[in-house]
């Protein structure tokens, strides 16, 4: 009778919690609280979310337009028409403009598994409306095979330039913007590179290379030629054949979590070059850079501090001299994206760069940049009476693959640049 009692009681209880859940709706109701601390965090942090919240509004158009060819796989199928089944190799194209650079385009290809042994292969052509052309062809392999039980990576590649109004406004960080003036130069540069990883994200770089290039006069514009505003004896290798042998020795720690779109993480490297004229050491000299760079992933995925400070030295001994169009620049490809193309020069450079990075949309990313730096004449010349500044924004369209189109406005009291590039950076 006892046992009869129990298990009645059981049932009495199970079905009194079951009634009582049903009466909730079937589940239990969890409530979360978030803490003061949250609430905190959010008001505090606002101020500095909110220019993602104005692009979204300015561009809250494009996004909507991008999301709808995304939804109708307009994208996929552009990718499915662009590469193989397999996506080992890509025909894309190639556009860039602004900052001084004519609009110009071309085709680039690229394959990621040559000889089925993850050789990648890249080629690009481009020319633009003034004429000038630039092609590029590089093989490259990581761990193409292990050494002393470390893997072992190689690089090398052929660049060609032909530019018939390159930019040149002196030497100095006080060079004038009156000073504008113009020459051609077509050149050739090969270099090949090896990469062996010392383990701790540490690699060793040694490389050698040929350059040969020829500067001429240009008027191209309405701008006068260099010669006429400096006179050819101030420009060391003018209209001469100047070709090098370049060594070069490196070490850099690399902890980025991506190479193509990092995180977090960062990159410090060093590097020397020395340029060693083949007609004699006329025109040799050694270079020396610093490099460093540090992503800072912040409260919230995909927003991104970016900081760089980039270091240039260049050293002449006795007589030799540095060919103008050699001499350490900074301009918008620096970047020091609120100056034109080749707009300071001179035998050193410092620049600083700081990027806040933030998201539009799944294939829509904001940024906004402040970039800092000047140009002098050695180290012991170094000060902060030229420094030049110049702020921006802009937009980066992750497509695909191979291709990333990016546009950037920019000021540095010469007037706003705007450029646009897809496939090559900014």
């Amino acid at each position: 009778m006892r046992r009869v009692l129990s298990i009645m009681l059981l049932v009495f209880v199970l079905l009194g919690s079951t009634c009582a859940l049903a009466e909730q709706g079937g589940e239990p109701v969890v409530v979360v609280k978030p803490p003061k601390s949250y609430y905190v965090k959010k008001v505090g942090l606002f101020p500095i979310e909110l220019p993602a919240y104005a692009f979204k509004v300015v561009l809250w158009p494009i996004t909507q337009g991008v999301g709808y060819l995304e939804r109708h796989y307009v994208f996929d199928r552009a990718a499915d028409f662009l590469s193989n089944d397999e996506k080992t190799f890509w025909v894309y194209p190639v556009v860039n403009w602004g900052a001084g650079d004519n609009f110009g385009g071309g085709v680039g290809f690229k394959h990621i598994d040559l000889f089925n042994d993850r050789y990648i292969f890249n080629a690009e052509y481009t020319i633009n409306i003034a004429l000038n052309q630039f092609a590029k062809v590089t093989l490259q392999k990581e761990d193409v095979l292990d050494l002393w039980g470390r893997p072992l990576s190689f690089w090398t590649g052929v660049e060609w330039h032909r530019t018939l109004n390159a930019d040149y406004y002196g030497r100095g960080g006080d060079a004038p913007q009156s000073d504008h003036s113009r020459y051609t130069i077509g050149d050739i540069d090969w270099d090949g590179q090896l990469f062996y990883d010392l383990g701790w994200n540490v690699d060793l770089e040694a490389s050698i290379g040929i350059a040969s290039g020829k500067t001429g006069p240009s008027t191209k514009g309405g701008y006068p030629a260099v010669d006429t505003t400096f006179g050819a004896a101030n420009l060391p290798g003018f209209e001469t054949y100047v070709t090098y042998l370049r060594f070069g020795l490196g070490v850099a720690h690399d902890t980025r979590d991506s190479r193509m779109r990092p995180q977090k993480g960062g990159r410090r490297s060093f590097k020397f070059y020395r340029y060693q004229d083949l007609g004699g050491d006329t025109y040799s000299f050694n270079e020396y850079i610093f490099d460093f760079e540090q992503y800072f992933p912040l409260w919230k995925p995909g927003l991104i501090f970016h900081v760089r400070n980039n270091w240039m030295f260049q050293q002449e001994v006795g007589s030799e001299r540095i060919p103008f169009y050699r001499l350490a620049l900074l301009d918008y490809k620096s970047p020091l994206r609120g100056f034109k193309r080749g707009r300071f020069r001179d035998k050193s450079s410092v620049l600083f760069n700081f990027e806040y990075m933030f998201p539009l949309s799944r294939m829509i990313g904001g940024i906004i940049f402040v970039d800092t730096g000047e140009v002098f004449d050695g180290i012991k010349n170094f000060g902060f009476d030229d420094w030049q500044y110049s702020v921006g924004g802009g937009l980066d369209l992750h497509l695909f693959r191979v291709t990333l189109l990016k546009f950037r406005l920019g000021y540095g009291g010469e007037g706003v640049n705007l450029m646009l590039g897809m496939s090559r950076d900014i």
